[in-house]
């Protein structure tokens, strides 16, 4: 079983923080993936939205259907990756490495997944608490935090 990759979505809901404690001790570490499972709602204040033709109601971190049913999840993936770190203490290149290096292996993507000559420029700058400053695609600046989405944080 330790040639099989797994999936997790780190956000505290879906897996409770001490699962993906477990999930770091059992798992060899080349194996094992951050997802979202994020829906459209993700990113968006606590409310109800229309997501998918159903309603969804955003409220404490969750997406739920009006039944209290998980509709997706509200995760970014650089907040699996703050999560990830905190709910198992493992430093920032373990964390990232589920996100980039390990996803890369598993689709056996050469170009992705590492910072090295001859691979693509695509990269997300992250500051010192792992949140995004900027992307780059191609090697082209494709978008630059002003600032404004983490006031308050």
């Amino acid at each position: 079983m330790d040639e099989l990759y797994a999936e997790l979505i780190c956000d505290g809901v879906h897996v409770v923080p001490e699962v993906v404690r477990l999930f770091g001790r059992v798992k060899p570490a080349a194996r094992r993936l951050l997802v979202t499972d994020a829906v459209a709602a993700a990113g968006l204040p606590a409310g109800r939205y229309q997501v998918g033709g159903r309603q969804v109601v955003v409220s404490a971190g969750a997406a739920r259907l009006p039944d209290g049913t998980l509709a997706g999840s509200l995760l970014t993936l650089d907040r699996a990756v703050q999560n990830y770190r905190r709910f198992t203490g493992c430093t920032a290149a373990e964390a990232l490495a589920l996100v980039t290096r390990n996803p890369a292996a598993l689709l056996g993507d050469r170009e992705r997944g590492r910072l090295e000559a001859g691979c693509r420029a695509d990269l997300v700058i992250l500051d010192a608490h792992l949140r995004v400053c900027a992307t780059v695609v191609g090697g082209r600046l494709a978008h630059i935090d002003t600032g404004q989405d983490n006031e308050g944080d």
